[in-house]
């Protein structure tokens, strides 16, 4: 059989019956040091006194372990019906021990030489107790292992989750814009515009950028940064003189790596609810830094006084604070405001 690297030879059933074995095997192993310090066994060897241990372990506690993991805590425990799982545990206390006392008692004098033990009454308060206590700490084992288990299922449902989000999210992102552009690029070729080329090389690299360049959780800031740029670039040509636009860059490194799309759409929101509702005095003004520790974004922009009691609003907005949560959790801070007419955006991711 071909084994991988990185792949383990056993599944994960095999595993656990093999952590079992080798549980009972130590314990067995514990269990017979014990009977040669305490009995002070003499011309014993080590194989024969870790044999009766090991009898000794199967025929005491493991039948009253794997009844009460297999049966009493899925039908008991897991359903928190306490009480019935309590009076079971202790009626299998009182019960059971006698019989695998007598029959070790038997299986130790006739294959193992040991002299047998007297047995003045059938109910053995110790073996009860011992019984009783074991079958408390396997419990314990296994109602931790079964969260284990459920936590792993949880973490593993979790993340195929995020990654369907986002890539939903991704694909919401930026029809609006490519929509404009191209009854742009259809009026620059109605007019034989020099500009065209330009255009459609811009709007290749953006739509190449979208489609294959951001399948991966994330990509370098300084890919994003010429997103942004290119952006920019096709609105300029669409609004010719008509908008102010500023783009700050303050990057320690650019190879630090964002979330894809992410900051495209404040910049798109920028002009889609306040550019494209104004006739003049319209200006967007953005700036980037980045450090080792942290990126940030500030985008401001007018708005008409029609515009900007819903600057804020709307699917794109809300998507990227999504996309922001699922990717970074509490490690970034997205603020907006608008006062005046002005309205800005300020996002914060720490990287560390």
């Amino acid at each position: 059989m071909n084994v991988q690297a990185g792949q383990s030879r056993f599944s994960p059933k095999t595993k656990v019956i093999l952590a079992n074995v080798l549980f009972w095997m130590v314990l067995a192993a514990l269990l017979s040091y014990a009977i040669a310090e305490t009995n002070q066994v003499e011309g014993r060897s080590w194989p024969s006194l870790f044999a009766q241990g090991l009898f000794g372990i199967v025929l005491l506690m493991v039948p009253p372990v794997y009844f009460n993991t297999q049966v009493l805590v899925p039908q008991f425990l897991v359903k928190r019906r306490y009480l019935p799982y309590a009076g079971s545990l202790v009626l299998i206390a009182l019960v059971w021990p006698p019989f695998p006392i007598y029959l070790d008692n038997l299986i130790d004098s006739h294959l193992f030489n040991a002299p047998p033990e007297d047995l003045d009454s059938p109910f053995d308060i110790t073996g009860a107790f011992v019984t009783f206590f074991v079958m408390v700490i396997s419990s314990l084992v296994n109602m931790s292992y079964r969260s284990f288990r459920q936590q792993g299922r949880a973490d593993k449902a979790e993340k195929e989750k995020l990654s369907m989000e986002l890539g939903m999210l991704r694909n919401q992102i930026s029809p609006h814009f490519f929509f404009n552009t191209l009854n742009n690029l259809y009026a620059l070729a109605l007019e034989e515009s020099k500009e065209t080329p330009a255009v459609i090389l811009k709007l290749s690299e953006m739509m190449r950028y979208t489609l294959y360049d951001c399948d991966s959780s994330s990509v370098k800031l300084s890919d994003e940064v010429n997103y942004l740029e290119n952006y920019i670039n096709l609105q300029l040509i669409r609004y010719r003189q008509k908008v102010d636009i500023q783009f700050e860059k303050e990057l320690a490194n650019t190879e630090l790596e964002i979330c894809p799309l992410v900051l495209i759409v404040f910049l798109e929101n920028a002009f889609k609810h306040g550019v494209e509702g104004l006739e003049e005095g319209a200006f967007v003004h953005l700036k980037l830094s980045a450090d080792e520790k942290q990126i940030r974004f500030q985008i401001t922009n007018r708005v008409g006084h029609v515009r900007k009691l819903n600057a804020n609003a709307g699917i794109g907005l809300t998507n990227a604070k999504k996309r922001l949560e699922l990717v970074y959790g509490s490690r970034f801070s997205l603020e907006t405001k608008t006062q005046d007419e002005i309205f800005s955006i300020h996002l914060k991711i720490d990287l560390k």
